[in-house]
């Protein structure tokens, strides 16, 4: 008995083997029964292998139509279906029930892949990403539940993290910026940021979405802007003796700062910028021409 389980290691390999998926299975039960919210790690650099490879493999296709100088209408068939029907069969392949080897399925098989990487590359970077405290929490939680994985020396989980979350609706701009900064911290912070971004808030940093507050205050202090943008040249303008110099002078002034502060100010594309720098000097403009003595 003593030289048979000596000479027969294989049920205990078998028994270990078991015990150790079954250990990694409540791992994995328990951890994803902790998730708040699912998160996914990005593999930026796995995800350029992945595409370099299958560039790769055209290249070397397109060399091989280069050197025949034709293209068979079985190939050229086969490319044209897949690079406009991949969106809609994803991946033909999967069905067949003995993979073909010949040229052309091979063919098709590497630009399927391709287009199915490139598409879940961008799907993955389009996913609102986790930053911060969060991010470092998500990272600590995957270590510590997955310690034979995590703590390996190339730190495999060490990527950057994309959750389902809507992305932020309202941008960030300096003027909003400021505003974080400078508000109380009960105005800026949300209760959804402040539950992702704990250390942050107990640091005291600023929040990096932006408030329904703080995005009201900006809307206002806008407003006002505006409005004494177009008063304050008018009153100038208005006092002491009116001369055609003195109105030209004080137009010209107003628009160069109102476009200093457009620019700096909010974000704007240059198409906007441009178009309300002219509205408002084109109402100045009038002003001057109908009040002119």
């Amino acid at each position: 008995m003593t030289n048979s389980l000596l000479t027969s290691p294989e049920p205990w390999k078998e028994r270990a083997s078991a015990a150790k998926d079954q250990q990694y299975g409540r791992k994995l039960y328990d951890y994803s029964a902790e998730v708040r919210e699912p998160h996914f790690l990005e593999y930026r650099h796995l995800q350029r292998i992945n595409l370099a490879e299958l560039q790769n493999e055209l290249a070397k296709q397109k060399a091989g139509f280069s050197k025949r100088k034709s293209v068979t209408p079985a190939e050229l068939q086969a490319l044209r279906t897949t690079l406009h029907s991949y969106s809609k069969s994803p991946n033909a392949f999967t069905r067949l029930p003995v993979p073909c080897i010949c040229s052309v399925c091979q063919l098709t098989r590497h630009n399927t892949l391709e287009a199915e990487a490139i598409r879940d590359y961008e799907y993955i970077l389009s996913l609102a990403q986790m930053t911060g405290s969060e991010r470092d929490d998500r990272y600590n939680d995957l270590r510590e539940a997955f310690p034979e994985v995590g703590l390996d020396a190339s730190q495999p989980f060490n990527s950057l993290f994309r959750t389902f979350r809507p992305l932020a609706t309202i941008a960030n701009d300096p003027l909003r910026d400021l505003l974080k900064s400078i508000l109380p911290r009960g105005l800026t912070w949300t209760r959804a940021e402040k539950a992702r971004h704990v250390g942050e808030f107990i640091d005291h940093k600023t929040p990096e979405d932006v408030s329904p507050v703080v995005d009201g205050i900006a809307r206002l202090v806008i407003s006002v802007v505006a409005g004494a943008a177009l008063i304050a040249p008018v009153v100038v303008m208005e006092l002491g003796t009116r001369t055609v110099n003195k109105s030209l002078i004080t137009t010209s002034v107003a628009v160069v700062v109102f476009a200093i502060a457009l620019a700096f100010g909010v974000r704007a594309s240059n198409t906007e910028t441009l178009v309300s720098t002219a509205t408002y000097a084109a109402v100045l403009v009038v002003f001057v021409g109908t009040s002119a003595p």
